[in-house]
Parts: structure tokens; C-alpha cells; sequence
């Protein structure tokens, strides 16, 4: 079956999805064995609203592929701005890990707050900023972020060929 979630308006789908939907009461668990966005695999994945009556939704998974998948969902997510924002201005080739959970309410009655928060994982990746012709090589380490901002500690890249380290907050 082709299977498509939407689990978010105007955010990337998941397709080719399996999953085991299970049902307790008026709680609701969605644990996707394989599913794809663009041509990225998610893994360790978990959808739960655990009660109907407050209705939020839980969600958390990891989302693994080329780091170009990565800017294009930071662009059609609308957690980055689609025009002159930092998706236009770089790509970024090679694997990256892609972990992510959010919180959303799922009804007006119950107005909460939309969380989120998660780590992109680098590994020997290149990250090319084409405003200023910048290529960086070999980035390993990791960046943080929620909904107030992003954090990186002891990013190590090459630029030039000779090593850097990157902190930025």
C-alpha cells in the first residue's frame, strides 16, 4: 500500500510508511518500522496522543540521509524562512542524523504551546556557503536547538585544509 502521513499542515510528508498503530482507551501510539521523507530513512520513531479528551500529540524519531534532505526540511517545515533565509544560502552533502521531538495541541480548547527540540548529527560532512564562496570540510559534531534558537559545541570542520573548531549559540 502506499502509505502517506501528514502529520503536521505544510510540513514534509512520510511516505512508503509501515507502522504499528496501537489503541488503549482514548490513547493512540503510532511506531513506524520503516518510512521516508524525501529519500531520507526514519528510524526510532514514536507518535503518541495519550488522551483524546487534552489532545496533544507527542512526537519524536530519527531521521537519517544526504544533509541536502536536512536544508530541504528546514525550508518546507517553516522552521526556517523558504526566501533569503539559510536554506537558500547553503547545501550540505554527506550523512547526517537528524533527531527531533515535538509537542503540539491538536485542538483550540486546548492552546499549548507548539515545543520542539532535537540534535543534527554530522559525520565527515561538507557544508557549502554560497554567499561567500565558503566550502567546509570534514564537519563532525553536532548542533542543538529548540523553538528559542540553535547551539553548537566543539563542531570540528576543515577549512582551507587546516582544522577548525566551531562553537556558536
Amino acid at each position: 500500500y502506499e502509505t502517506v502521513l501528514e502529520y503536521m499542515q505544510g510540513w514534509p510528508k512520510f511516505t512508503d510508511i509501515q507502522a504499528t498503530i496501537t489503541m488503549d482507551k482514548d490513547r493512540i501510539e503510532v511506531t513506524p518500522q520503516t518510512a521516508k521523507m524525501y529519500d531520507s530513512k526514519l528510524t526510532q520513531a514514536k507518535l503518541v496522543i495519550p488522551s483524546f479528551l487534552q489532545a496533544v500529540l507527542d512526537g519524536q524519531g530519527t531521521l537519517e540521509g544526504d544533509g541536502q534532505n536536512l536544508i530541504h526540511f528546514l525550508a518546507d517545515s517553516g522552521l526556517v524562512e523558504k526566501k533569503n533565509s539559510v536554506a537558500d544560502q547553503i547545501s550540505l552533502q554527506g550523512n547526517t542524523q537528524l533527531e527531533l521531538a515535538f509537542t503540539k495541541s491538536l485542538t483550540e480548547k486546548n492552546p499549548l504551546p507548539f515545543e520542539v527540540s532535537g540534535e543534527i548529527g554530522f559525520d565527515d560532512n561538507t557544508l557549502n556557503i554560497h554567499a561567500v564562496q565558503l566550502a567546509l570540510s570534514k564537519v563532525d559534531g553536532a548542533v542543538s536547538f529548540d523553538q528559542e534558537g540553535a547551539q553548537a559545541d566543539q563542531l570540528s570542520a576543515t577549512l582551507y585544509e587546516q582544522p577548525i573548531i566551531l562553537s556558536a549559540r
